[in-house]
């Protein structure tokens, strides 16, 4: 799945930071007037200024992992808000969508799907290049942004074409049930999703 932290892991990293910032606080608050005797108020003050990232390299790793995960949820809803189907849904519900991507990687010449199979997932390409074919003929070819899968999940039937990957692709998707559930339930995306399958269906 994407990677990131879970909400519940953020409570704890941040309560665990807010926590060790109070101790500080306290010990520091104990500490001063030893150290003002000992070593003077400017060595006191480097004291404090050198303890500081000491008493923070516990949390270095959650945190980083807490600026990971941030980042990737950014890129999810910066690919959502440009596909045409998601557009005219309001932030909270593209922030929804964003946080259940499941982020999957496919080598370049294989193949995503194949016309004919089950349809559970919708896609978004975040990296790479893929190519659309149907009865060996291509139909055409995919980037960043783009995206695929969304004729078997709306109109409830196989996939319609093929879908091979022409570089190593990394890919965002979103299962069947949320897809269906976030699309149906806004007119406007409805809409949207109507007129691209037409688009792409043959007449």
């Amino acid at each position: 799945r994407r990677h990131g932290m879970r909400p519940d892991s953020l409570v704890r990293v941040f309560g665990a930071f807010e926590t060790l910032v109070l101790l500080s606080m306290g010990v520091g608050s104990l500490l001063a007037p030893l150290l003002v005797t000992w070593v003077g108020v400017r060595g006191a003050v480097l004291v404090a200024g050198c303890l500081v990232p000491v008493a923070l390299v516990p949390l270095w790793r959650p945190l980083a992992a807490v600026d990971v995960g941030t980042r990737a949820s950014v890129e999810q809803l910066e690919l959502l808000r440009v596909v045409p189907i998601f557009a005219p849904l309001p932030p909270p519900t593209l922030e929804r969508l964003a946080q259940a991507m499941v982020e999957a990687r496919v080598e370049a010449g294989s193949t995503v799907f194949e016309e004919g199979d089950h349809g559970d997932l919708f896609y978004v390409i975040a990296d790479g290049k893929a190519v659309v074919e149907s009865g060996g003929r291509r139909l055409r070819t995919l980037e960043r942004g783009d995206f695929f899968g969304e004729i078997a999940l709306l109109r409830d039937v196989p996939r319609t074409a093929s879908v091979r990957a022409a570089s190593d692709l990394r890919l965002l998707a979103l299962d069947r049930t949320m897809f269906l559930a976030t699309v149906t339930g806004d007119p406007a995306s409805a809409e949207a999703a109507g007129s691209i399958v037409a688009a792409r269906l043959p007449s």
